[in-house]
């Protein structure tokens, strides 16, 4: 006997259960599969609430891989729900601060690989005058 489909929110949340058990056992790209994978059924029911949920889920997910901007740009979808509202807007924020600061790591590299071609530039060139 086959079993009856259970409804959508269930589904949707048993998604996002593995998501945050797969967050737990630090495996977060499986995590946000299903995390994305909740959020596509959410989308297609329109699940408002659910849809929510999935990007708040998807937003600990990408904050765990480092993928800052990406999170934080869930996180304000998440935050349109008032329950986790709050949360959102700080994960959000936490997001946006490491971006800040991998993008303050990226310039400090760059900065310091062209000062040295710089440098290299102008000792070519004095060598071609002398």
């Amino acid at each position: 006997m086959a079993m009856p489909q259970q409804p959508i929110k269930y589904q949707i949340n048993r998604q996002l259960l593995r998501s945050v058990s797969l967050l737990a056992v630090d495996e977060p790209t499986k995590a946000l599969q299903h995390a994305e994978d909740a959020l596509f059924t959410a989308v297609i029911a329109d699940v408002f609430y659910l849809q929510s949920k999935s990007h708040l889920y998807r937003g600990m997910c990408l904050m765990k891989l480092g993928r800052w901007i990406e999170a934080s740009w869930a996180f304000t979808r998440a935050a349109s729900v008032c329950y986790w509202g709050g949360k959102a807007g700080e994960l959000k924020m936490e997001c946006e601060k490491m971006a800040r600061i991998d993008n303050l790591k990226v310039i400090s590299q760059f900065g310091s690989s062209l000062k040295v071609e710089a440098v290299a530039v102008a000792v070519e060139e004095v060598e071609k005058v002398e």
